[in-house]
């Protein structure tokens, strides 16, 4: 059980029990709603083996795709909806939807994908400024370089998506120069190029399968010597 405080303005203190369900962003609570889910799900992804559609699912968020009409399609998850209480289904559809961080849209024969941003998100990220380890700072442009490579399924969306990474940098106070820097670090891990002409020419989606191998551009670790090496784990505070 998680207990949490409730203040408002003119309202005493109120203090509540939940006695249902799991605390937010519990470990534990994210592999017991996997467990549930997965038990529950079990006859819809046999169907949608069958019918040769896709479904994918994240935590309690799922993509799927279906040759059904709206209605057809509504009565099967109300069906889904009322085998199980503890479950409530809330579903768009349509040639384009949202998932997670990425719109997807039907574009005949494949989707096109992009990146979705909800309307509550603020244009921010670790300031530069920060009094956190060099290589973090230069991993933030890369990293966010290989995230919109890997979303983006045109490269006119990823041309764009790269300028409002730009804006985003700049308005956390990276030098103009230092973000060149390591995004064009990315392109020539990628591409061989330091410059964009690769990755957002012709050679677009020679350059995002590549990206999209989760192996691509991993570090071989060295292993730990145990008998020698000492391990340290710290944390930054305010002072």
């Amino acid at each position: 059980n998680s207990y949490f405080v409730l203040e408002l303005p003119g309202i005493g203190v109120k203090y509540y029990k939940q006695i249902r369900g799991g605390a937010m962003g519990s470990a534990c609570t994210q592999v017991l709603a996997d467990i549930y889910v997965k038990k529950w799900e079990n006859l819809l992804v046999q169907q949608q083996q069958k019918q040769q559609e896709l479904y994918f699912r994240f935590r309690d968020d799922v993509f799927l795709t279906a040759k059904l009409s709206s209605e057809k399609m509504n009565n099967i998850l109300e069906e889904l909806n009322r085998s199980d209480p503890n479950i409530s289904i809330q579903w768009e559809g349509g040639e384009s939807v949202d998932y997670l961080d990425i719109t997807i849209t039907i574009d005949i024969p494949n989707f096109k994908t992009t990146i979705y941003r909800k309307l509550a998100a603020q244009p921010y990220v670790l300031p530069f400024n920060s009094s956190h380890p060099s290589h973090i700072m230069r991993n933030i442009p890369y990293a966010a370089a290989l995230r919109l490579t890997r979303i983006c399924s045109h490269s006119t969306d990823l041309r764009e998506e790269l300028d409002k990474l730009r804006i985003m940098l700049l308005l956390n106070k990276y030098p103009p120069k230092f973000i060149d820097q390591q995004i064009a670090r990315f392109y020539k891990d990628l591409t061989g190029e330091k410059a964009s002409n690769a990755l957002l020419g012709k050679e677009h989606d020679k350059y995002r399968e590549i990206s999209l191998d989760e192996q691509w551009n991993k570090k071989k670790k060295r292993p730990i010597d145990f008998q020698n090496d000492i391990l340290c784990h710290f944390s930054y505070a305010p002072t």
